[in-house]
């Protein structure tokens, strides 16, 4: 039953750290999105990037429980 959570875990977490890096490599350059009011879907640039790293964060800890 881990494995399966872990499995699960690793494939949402690597979903949303794939639409972030998308979403992040698309977007304005940090130096512009701060002087321009960006959103996308109503996050902007920090908060995308905090859900990237958080994302991987939770990748990696999946990915360690799913490889013991």
């Amino acid at each position: 039953m881990l494995k399966k959570c872990t499995s699960l875990t690793l494939a949402f977490s690597g979903l949303v750290m794939l639409v972030t890096s998308t979403v992040l490599y698309l977007g304005p350059a940090g130096h512009v999105s701060h002087f321009c009011p960006w959103t996308f879907l109503g996050l902007s640039r920090h908060h995308w990037g905090v859900l990237h790293l958080n994302s991987g964060m939770l990748f990696c800890l999946a990915m360690v429980v799913h490889a013991t």
